[in-house]
């Protein structure tokens, strides 16, 4: 639990894997983590993502602000109906890293950080370790595989030499469900197609 000053909210939507939309307090941004902007080659999935699986729209949220953060406001959010402290699952996961920034909850987000290091998740993945992957990796993984939303693994460290098929002029911006998959099929297709 965030402490009893928090408020009730309700997510409209995740901006970035560091902010979120809310229905009262408008735009904050995440509290004692963050997600840097590069992330390791072999990353699997998107930090961003990952927060929106765990904060979809119309989530009923707890938060607890911290005023007078120099990019607007900082908040630790915790979701109602589990009761999952969003800030320290990021980085007990691998998707953030804890920020000392004199935060409230700092030695939680910090040993939170120790763990991932030691299981080596996400940030702290060895990108050395060659796994095989399917020759369409950089898609999201569809409902009923086995990826683990928790856990960030390593993949290839070459990307593949053989151009992909080509799809042709097949796809229009509404047949993408976000910019992210979007982005996916630009960086799959454009170097070898324009």
């Amino acid at each position: 639990e965030t402490g009893s000053c928090a408020q009730q909210d309700k997510v409209v939507r995740v901006l970035s894997a560091n902010s979120i939309k809310l229905e009262n307090l408008g735009v904050v941004n995440l509290a004692g983590s963050y997600t840097p902007s590069r992330l390791p080659n072999c990353f699997t999935y998107t930090p961003q993502a990952h927060l929106r699986q765990l904060l979809p729209p119309k989530t009923l949220v707890q938060v607890e602000t911290q005023p007078g953060r120099p990019k607007g406001t900082e908040a630790f959010i915790t979701r109602e109906r589990d009761g999952l402290f969003v800030n320290e699952q990021l980085v007990r996961g691998g998707w953030a890293k804890a920020s000392v920034r004199g935060a409230e909850y700092t030695e939680r987000l910090l040993e939170g950080q120790k763990q991932a290091q030691r299981e080596k998740l996400g940030l702290w993945v060895d990108c050395s370790v060659q796994q095989e992957v399917a020759d369409d990796d950089q898609f999201e993984p569809l409902a009923g595989s086995s990826f683990e939303y928790n856990k960030v693994t390593a993949v290839r460290s070459e990307p593949s030499l053989e151009p992909p098929k080509n799809p042709g002029d097949t796809k229009n911006c509404a047949d993408f469900a976000d910019w992210e998959e979007s982005n996916r099929f630009f960086v799959k297709y454009y170097p070898f197609y324009g």
